[in-house]
């Protein structure tokens, strides 16, 4: 209990109690002050998406984001304002400040948004015209209540701002699929007439995902294979980034046979699907403002399904880029397919050394061998022609003199076994398989042998026989 003394303030105990009342004090106004009402803060709705005066890149096109200014007048009373939202793309200005007043322009209403960047949009929290309450920090002067301005306005209802009071505006934006520039700066007029001072311009940095365009692979020509080991291909295309060039981060691509399970989505197989990341054989190049060419390379085996012709036919391979800039934002593509060809190719490994043999005798059942080695990708049988074995002046023996066969044999008694021609190619079942991995190779042998007809001179005759693969 507090009792007022000519002197100051007089206290009693309440000694039923043993205790004091609370005591509070405060500084004694000679005029009773101006009161203003605003409206009550709830909890949910919106939340500031960065600090006061700090730009925002918290979000993407399509977003809907809400705008708060605070407006304060240090000069004489200004009456019937309409407080218009104006916006303008930051472009290569060093900041919102820098950019002219010609530069800006009216926020459209939803109805009439056509290609604007930006336009008017509405909010489920509050409704058009409701009164602000104050929540920026203000250093100076007082509060005097504003409106919060959503679609279908962008302007407020007149408004009166006394002397040394400051009120707060809030409108509900929407940033269309139209805004190209990483950056937009919006003001405040009295329908379009300008005040003396901006002292802080907002700006709004834009969040965009990268756009990947057209992906080619192989330059859309058919693939050809190397022989026994990888051929390089390469998927690429032109990503764009409007946050540029340097916010792209990360690259990953597929090339695969389009009938492979999963598509795209396929486990790794140097058969059927390939599979690059940035940390492997992506790369960004030839970057400048906001695009780069983006690069995957895939080693391709020698094995690799072909889908020209055989088991594959009517399939295509195929490739696809998926790129990921430093926000998480991503985009992918699909390349238009290409044929993937045949590759039949061996190699023969040794040579055909029927040792010394006399005038009129055969090799009996001694018998050479050569390993082919199927390099290809595809099946394989062999066709065979041979050179007549020569001394290298008069001397020869006829290519015919030749037998071979898939297993080991004597030359006086084989039945099975095939005669070389010099003009005619003999064809033999060696059944190469298609290999399915790189090593080991998939193999077969071949057995010669050989008889020396009278006539021929006692020195050493040598040839070349040619090995061919062929389909089955």
């Amino acid at each position: 209990m507090i009792q007022p003394t000519h002197g100051g303030y007089g206290f009693t105990s309440w000694g039923q109690n043993g205790g004091w009342d609370s005591y509070i004090s405060r500084p004694y106004l000679a005029t009773k002050p101006t009161i203003f009402f605003g409206v009550e803060q709830v909890g949910g709705g919106a939340s500031f998406a960065s600090l006061q005066n700090q730009l925002s890149s918290a979000f993407n096109l399509g977003d809907t984001a809400r705008l708060r200014v605070a407006i304060e007048n240090t000069g004489l009373d200004i009456v019937a304002q309409e407080f218009t939202l104006e916006y303008a793309a930051k472009g290569v200005a060093p900041s919102c400040a820098a950019l002219s007043g010609a530069s800006y322009t009216a926020v459209p209403l939803a109805a009439s948004c056509g290609g604007s960047a930006v336009c008017m949009s509405t909010s489920t929290t509050v409704a058009n015209g409701a009164a602000t309450s104050d929540l920026l920090e203000v250093d100076r002067n007082t509060f005097s209540a504003g409106a919060f301005v959503e679609d279908p306005s962008n302007s407020t209802n007149p408004t009166n701002v006394l002397q040394n009071f400051y009120t707060e505006i809030e409108y509900a934006i929407a940033v269309t699929n139209n805004a190209a520039d990483q950056s937009y700066c919006f003001r405040v007029t009295d329908d379009g007439n300008e005040y003396d001072s901006y002292t802080n311009v907002p700006e709004l940095s834009l969040k965009f995902d990268p756009v990947v365009g057209a992906i080619s692979l192989n330059g859309g020509a058919d693939i050809s294979l190397i022989p026994g080991t990888t051929t390089a291909v390469y998927a690429t295309g032109t990503v764009t980034d409007f946050n540029g060039a340097a916010d792209l981060v990360y690259a990953t691509s597929t090339i695969y046979r389009s009938g492979v399970a999963g598509g795209a989505a396929c486990t790794p197989d140097n058969n059927n699907c390939y599979v690059s990341n940035t940390a492997t054989s992506c790369e960004f190049t030839s970057c400048a403002g906001n695009s780069c060419e983006v690069q995957c390379r895939a080693d391709i085996f020698f094995h690799a399904d072909p889908t020209d012709i055989g088991t594959f036919s009517g399939e295509e391979w195929q490739a696809f880029i998926e790129v990921e800039d430093a926000s998480a934002g991503y985009d992918f593509a699909s390349a238009i397919g290409v044929e993937l060809t045949t590759l039949r190719a061996i190699e023969v490994a040794g040579a055909i050394d029927y040792g010394v043999l006399e005038v009129n005798a055969d090799t009996g059942s001694f018998n050479a061998s050569t390993s082919v080695l199927n390099l290809g990708n595809i099946e394989a049988d062999l066709e065979i022609t041979g050179s007549d074995l020569s001394d290298g002046f008069s001397s020869t023996i006829p290519a015919s003199q030749q037998k071979f066969a898939t297993s080991t044999f004597n030359y006086g008694g084989c039945t099975g076994c095939e005669l070389l021609s010099s003009s005619t190619p003999v064809q033999i079942n060696v059944d190469l398989s298609k290999p399915a991995v790189d090593t080991p190779p998939v193999s077969d042998d071949v057995f010669w042998g050989i008889a020396v007809p009278f006539g021929v001179n006692s020195v050493a005759h040598t040839g070349i026989n040619v090995f061919t693969p062929v389909s089955p």
